[in-house]
């Protein structure tokens, strides 16, 4: 707040390990857990919106960086396909199929939304709206997984800019 000048309001939901996410709670990390930290911030009115995993204490299992991957490469499938025009229940469909029940793991969210105003605002990435990717366009993507064996889940969220081409 200080070096941006002015307040910065809100901070996100989810801060916690050893579960899909959620707001912080009373309970000591444990050693191989996933730490979820779903991030927002608000500055000048606009909106952010970032999460990112981490291993507590830093040595991923095989399940774990197995997962890393398989969100990695749902990665590489929305940067290829997210355009204009682009169905965002398609791209949330497709998502789901490549990560829903690998190695028994759960995809059980919204693949994204899009940010600006709101922290969550169109173009909706889910399986309940008929939103089309357009030009102008800022979304966050943020496919996960989650399962026992993951102790708890891996989220990653990336913002992108639709283009005319494609997503930057």
């Amino acid at each position: 707040s200080e070096e941006a000048g002015e307040p910065i309001g809100d901070f996100g939901n989810d801060f916690q390990s050893g579960t899909p996410g959620g707001l912080p709670r009373q309970r000591a990390v444990e050693e191989g857990e996933m730490a979820i930290y779903d991030l927002t911030a608000i500055y000048r009115g606009y909106c952010c919106d970032l999460c990112r995993s981490f291993v507590v204490g830093g040595k991923p299992s095989a399940a774990q960086r197995e997962a890393y991957r398989l969100i990695m490469d749902a990665f590489v499938h929305v940067e290829a396909t997210a355009r204009p025009g682009k169905s965002c229940k398609e791209l949330y469909q497709e998502i789901h199929a490549m990560l829903d029940g690998q190695h028994g793991w759960h995809f059980g969210h919204h693949l994204g939304h899009g940010i600006g105003l709101n922290p969550h605002e169109a173009p909706r990435l889910n399986p309940n709206w008929d939103d089309v990717f357009q030009p102008g366009d800022t979304f966050t993507a943020e496919p996960g997984l989650y399962g026992e064996e993951l102790k708890g889940g891996i989220r990653i969220e990336q913002n992108y800019l639709v283009t005319e081409t494609g997503v930057e």
